[in-house]
């Protein structure tokens, strides 16, 4: 009876190969055995088999962290805006919004033309960005959207209730328009409020209601 050997090297590969050698295989058989490796082979229990599925994806922590870059209102910064900024860093970090455009415009205050830049949103809301008539650097922010919001989680839609809750100041002052006007200093933000009986020739009459609504920050 002749028997066959074969010796065959095995390489242990891990990670980037570590080249260890592993001691030859016997693979000695005998030419005149029947081959029964099929008839012993035991069945397989694939039921905890990881498979190549991937689970459903889901919002990860970067996505939210985006976000707040892109919506929180700070001491002198609007999301990726900011006080002081020239108009064309401002152009060019307007383009992380994919969800709006800006453009150049004029506004017009007692009879005289400011440039500014307006960023409009999908939904129509817009920030307004005036721009200093000397060096065209950003000199004040006008936020007319609810996407934005500060890190107390204060916007357009707030209530006087919230700024009460969130922040320390002193009375209601005169605002665009003669509108009413929160202003926090420690905040370097201003929030005008929706006006209503109380507010009568410019001056609080009786209790504000604590339900009366923010209709747009302002920063400087």
């Amino acid at each position: 009876m002749k028997t066959l050997v074969l010796m065959v090297p095995v390489i242990l590969v891990l990670g980037c190969g570590t080249g260890e050698e592993l001691p030859a295989a016997d693979t000695t058989t005998d030419e005149n055995s029947p081959a029964e490796i099929a008839d012993s082979t035991e069945p397989v229990d694939t039921s905890a088999v990881e498979t190549d599925a991937q689970p459903e994806e889901t919002p990860s922590e970067s996505d939210s962290v985006t976000e707040a870059i892109l919506y929180t209102l700070k001491p002198g910064i609007a999301g990726v805006f900011a006080v002081g900024s020239s108009e064309h860093d401002t152009f060019e970090a307007s383009l992380v919004y994919s969800n709006g455009t800006i453009e150049e415009i004029e506004l017009m205050a007692e009879g005289m033309a400011y440039p500014a830049l307006k960023m409009t949103f999908e939904d129509s809301s817009s920030i307004l960005l005036e721009l200093s008539d000397t060096d065209r650097t950003v000199c004040r922010i006008d936020i007319n959207s609810p996407l934005f919001k500060t890190e107390e989680g204060v916007g357009i839609g707030s209530t006087y209730d919230d700024l009460l809750s969130n922040y320390s100041f002193n009375g209601i002052s005169w605002g665009d328009n003669g509108d009413p006007l929160v202003v926090v200093e420690d905040a370097g933000m201003s929030f005008l409020l929706d006006p209503g009986d109380w507010w009568q020739m410019g001056e609080v009459q009786g209790e504000i209601p604590g339900d009366t609504e923010v209709t747009s920050v302002i920063i400087w």
